[in-house]
């Protein structure tokens, strides 16, 4: 008994021993990112994000493979209740390595299952398990950054009934706006591929605009097509129906100082081309904001194959 614990002592120590060395690296490249980082760039516009990369860690890797070959459920979650002590105060490492676990070509299926296992036992401490995944969307490699935003969507509670819960983005939010950072793109991205009007009204909340007038404008223009739709989805309207206020809506929107309100504009019409007036579409494909134009694009697309 006491050879086992001082055997578990040890890979703590292994494994904390690790997480510092990490950190430290980690560090270096943030400072690196930021000397070079353009001091032009002013809130409102866009920052490049510092890149993010990822080190495998072989404690943690054969700490997580090694959850594969677990016998039965009570195994499994004793290896990953063992594995959630080592470093409790930071996820940083833990996400991080279970990214590069989950990606790995091998046994895809179970590394899926396992990697399921480890965020259900950390959904109590939702906010801190968000806020590094968010930041992997930025990651430089196409694998990590889409693990990165299915990992995000076991915590946005998505239902086919109700929209998905951002509530967790919010702060992230939040802080970029009090600190005038300008807020990350990338997540932005990803709220409005999930549902660009509750990726729309938690934007809104997020800015805690002084204006009321600018709040009602943004909701109105989210409240007039959603009604449409909804009207659609329950046949209350031909399916493919629009209307002149939705067209007006959306006009409004793809002319907005904001470019996450042009970008809900041009989710909605690479979504439903028919809810453009004419020019709609060109002005936003034309956006100088690279993720309206490349939305917009999208209903370029749509309308030609359709033709």
């Amino acid at each position: 008994m006491n050879r086992k614990i001082l055997m578990k002592t040890t890979e703590h120590r292994r494994l904390a021993n690790q997480i510092r060395r990490r950190r430290l690296a980690v560090l270096s490249i943030v400072i690196v990112a930021c000397l070079h980082m353009n001091a032009e760039y002013t809130h409102g516009n866009d920052a490049p994000p510092a890149p993010v990369t990822t080190t495998p860690i072989t404690a943690y890797q054969s700490a997580l493979d090694a959850m594969m070959q677990s016998a039965d459920r009570d195994e499994l979650n004793r290896r990953i209740a063992d594995l959630i002590k080592v470093d409790p105060s930071d996820r940083t490492v833990l996400m991080e390595q279970l990214l590069l676990f989950v990606v790995r070509s091998d046994e895809a299926e179970r590394r899926r299952q396992v990697a399921g296992h480890v965020l259900k036992a950390l959904r109590d401490e939702k906010e801190a398990v968000v806020r590094v995944l968010a930041r992997q969307l930025d990651h430089q490699d196409d694998a990590i950054r889409a693990a990165a935003g299915k990992m995000l969507a076991v915590f946005e509670d998505r239902s086919a009934v109700r929209p998905p819960d951002f509530s967790a983005y919010r702060a992230i939010i939040e802080d970029d706006v009090r600190a005038e950072r300008p807020v990350q793109v990338s997540l932005v991205e990803h709220m409005f591929e999930a549902d660009a009007g509750a990726a729309l009204k938690m934007l809104v909340r997020a800015y805690q605009f002084r204006e009321p007038d600018e709040i009602r404008e943004i909701l109105w223009i989210e409240h007039v097509v959603a009604e449409l739709l909804w009207k659609r989805d329950n046949g209350f309207v031909k399916h493919d129906a629009a209307d002149a206020a939705v067209q007006s809506e959306i006009d409004k929107a793809s002319r907005h100082d904001r470019w996450w309100v042009r970008l809900y504009a041009a989710k909605i019409v690479a979504a439903h081309p028919e809810f453009a007036r004419d020019g709609v579409i060109k002005r936003l494909s034309d956006d100088a904001h690279p993720s309206v134009s490349a939305t917009a694009k999208r209903a370029k697309v749509t309308r030609a194959s359709d033709e």
